[in-house]
């Protein structure tokens, strides 16, 4: 006999229904018997040790054994009752074709997969630790939260893997959420479920169903709309930054239509008064700026995905500049680097050309070509376009918030004179407070050459921000007027070597100047004073196997040796 979980009624075995309430049962325990022998009789003795431990939607899951490499696996079986609709089991196999076709270390790893005695399944990896969504309820029920920098770490990995599986078949994950990210038993994390995924390859002739879970879904993906691209996972991703961060929901509400009007409508709330005083002082001893990642989700919980993220890696890129900035105050991480850095030269000549382009460029006094072409473009949203400058050049376009006829709020410059284009806060007609500025390397502004992300004032870098180059290495410091001269910054080469300290203009070059530490090739770390570049004053040079050397050095050169 079972018994009915709704009302407690005393049921036969093969019952399907209750029935004194007539609530649906999922299954019978012969339906289980009955899956775990179909399960035997097909993986045996490849796979053993065969074991149910959950259901979904479509089918059972179930915890195995692959023998052949001693590791646990986890099984995927469609439902008997659904194994004879083939769109239903295309769909099925569907989860795991996609992932099997992107190889990446933060994605499931898809182990084999197909169909028996008409029953498809697959099998994939199995996470120790379980799933994002488990942790998060145990963390919230012992009111505590996940340390900010290891969801930092934790959502570049996400969106790197992402990024990647973007820029292979697959469109849109469309259902980003904790309970598909998985933990192994290192703390490292991979992306699960694939089953309403949508594929490049597939075609896109009608409205898409409306797929995924409502808390994380985003304005399109509610509207059922057939425009859904890579920025549909990046609200939802936006969304589960928020909830990693603060053990909460940025929306709820029981009632549906109120949870979605507010994901079509309303603002992403703050980060702040999701924190007690003492998680607050506890993140800022930590140094991060939740400011920063206050600005990160909102951009990428835009309403309209033309203003989110425009990929995964560009917004990892933005919470790997708080990470970085972070890491570089610790005193035991610069042992992490390897060589010597030499781009002083490189970085001070790129940034000072950049921003004297930008000075004597960007701001030339533009004329109307279309003037406004929708919207409110003198005291509300709308969009502008300029006359080009040379004949059969490309127009540049405004489009964002008007003030008395000027651009001030938030808004989009396109300056296809420049090859370059801003993204953020404006003050009457000047980029002014959090921004990015990218400058492209071709007319189609695909392939950007430089790109700064922080705080301007008066058309130019003013305050903190960070300065990218395309080939991975960048710059972060204070700026005033556009030129870093004086201020403390940080150095990354590509190969993440790294200079940290003060730093003077000389002849055009961004040098040392002042207190600050450097790394060599072979692993030697100095910490002390330069001048105009070069080791000077008194310092310590750490040797590869611990030793230390102090002293006062003039020119590159050891004068004094103290003990």
């Amino acid at each position: 006999m079972s018994v009915c979980p709704n009302c407690n009624t005393k049921l036969t075995e093969t019952a399907k229904f209750c029935y004194s309430c007539g609530h649906k049962l999922l299954e019978t325990s012969l339906a289980i018997d009955q899956d775990l022998a179909f399960l035997k009789r097909t993986l045996e003795p490849t796979f053993t040790e065969i074991q149910k431990i959950g259901q979904g939607g479509m089918g059972s899951i179930f915890l195995g054994k692959q023998v052949s490499l001693n590791r646990k696996v986890v099984i995927k079986l469609l439902n008997a009752s659904l194994a004879l609709d083939d769109k239903i089991v295309e769909n099925f196999l569907k989860e795991a074709q996609i992932a099997a076709n992107i190889k990446h270390p933060n994605i499931v790893e898809m182990v084999d997969y197909g169909k028996a005695e008409g029953r498809p399944f697959f099998i994939m990896e199995y996470g120790e630790k379980g799933s994002l969504e488990k942790i998060l309820a145990e963390l919230n029920s012992n009111h505590k939260k996940f340390p900010t920098l290891e969801v930092c770490k934790s959502m570049i990995k996400i969106l790197r893997a992402l990024d990647f599986a973007h820029s292979k078949d697959l469109l849109a994950h469309r259902d980003i959420k904790p309970h598909n990210i998985i933990l192994r038993e290192s703390n490292d994390v991979f992306i699960s479920d694939f089953g309403i995924a949508l594929s490049k390859s597939q075609q896109k002739s009608s409205n898409v169903d409306t797929a995924g879970t409502l808390d994380y879904m985003s304005p399109e993906q509610i509207k059922s709309s057939k425009d859904i691209d890579q920025r549909s996972d990046i609200y939802s991703l936006g969304i589960l930054f928020f909830e990693m961060l603060t053990c909460s929901l940025p929306f709820e509400s029981v009632d549906k239509d109120k949870l979605t009007q507010m994901h079509l409508s309303s603002e992403i709330p703050d980060l702040k008064p999701r924190f007690t005083k003492d998680e607050l002082k506890k993140i800022e001893k930590e140094e991060m700026d939740i400011e920063k990642l206050q600005l990160i989700i909102r951009k990428a919980c835009e309403k309209d995905k033309s203003k989110r993220y425009s990929s995964c890696k560009e917004m990892a890129e933005d919470i790997e500049v708080v990470v970085q900035e972070i890491e570089e105050r610790k005193t035991e991480s610069y042992k992490k680097h390897r060589k010597l850095i030499a781009i002083y030269a490189l970085i001070a000549g790129s940034l000072v050309i950049l921003f004297s382009y930008v000075a004597a460029r960007y701001f030339i006094t533009e004329t109307c070509q279309n003037c406004c072409v929708s919207g409110d473009c003198k005291n509300g949203r709308g969009k502008y376009v300029y006359a080009p400058q040379k004949e059969n050049n490309t127009s540049n376009i405004y489009e964002g918030e008007f003030k008395n006829g000027n651009k001030h709020g938030r808004g989009e410059y396109i300056i296809y004179s420049t090859r370059s284009k801003y993204e953020g806060n404006f003050e009457e007609g000047e980029f002014s407070g959090y921004g990015t500025l990218i400058n492209y390397s071709d007319k189609d502004l695909n392939n950007y050459s430089a790109r700064y992300s922080g705080n301007f004032k008066k058309n130019m870098p003013e305050g903190q921000g960070a300065y990218y180059f395309s080939d991975g290495s960048y710059f972060a410091g204070e700026f005033t007027n556009g030129i870093p001269e004086g201020k403390r910054g940080i150095f990354y080469t590509k190969d993440h070597s790294l200079y940290k300290g003060d730093i003077h203009l000389l002849d055009g070059e961004m040098v040392p100047e002042g207190r600050g530490i450097i790394l060599f090739a072979d692993e030697k770390v100095y910490i002390g004073e330069f001048h105009n570049g070069k080791l000077h004053g008194n310092g310590r040079l750490i040797q590869s196997d611990g030793s230390v050397i102090s002293g006062h050095w003039e020119n590159g050169k050891i004068v004094i040796k103290r003990k």
